[in-house]
């Protein structure tokens, strides 16, 4: 772990999911769509970097089609942030 060069897992979870990632995709799907997450670890204390970091994420649409891509969305975002 070096959270100096930016190896921070919380982060890049909340970059999708505090807010930012999910509440700006919000604008941008379609009006029946859903999202919720909730951070399920995100470390022990306010003061230390998390070694770990987990999220649940839960999308819905009546399309199939429209939910896969939604999806693809929701995984990609982080990744992109990672590299």
């Amino acid at each position: 772990m070096r959270p100096w060069a930016g190896a921070r897992p919380l982060r890049a979870g909340r970059s999708n999911a505090d807010g930012n990632g999910i509440e700006f995709m919000r604008e941008h799907v379609p009006s029946n769509s859903r999202m919720h997450y909730i951070i399920t670890k995100g470390g022990v204390a306010p003061n230390i970097v998390p070694d770990l970091a987990q999220m649940d994420l839960v999308a819905r649409n009546p399309s199939n089609t429209v939910l896969q891509d939604i999806w693809d969305r929701l995984i990609i975002s982080p990744r992109a942030r990672r590299s």
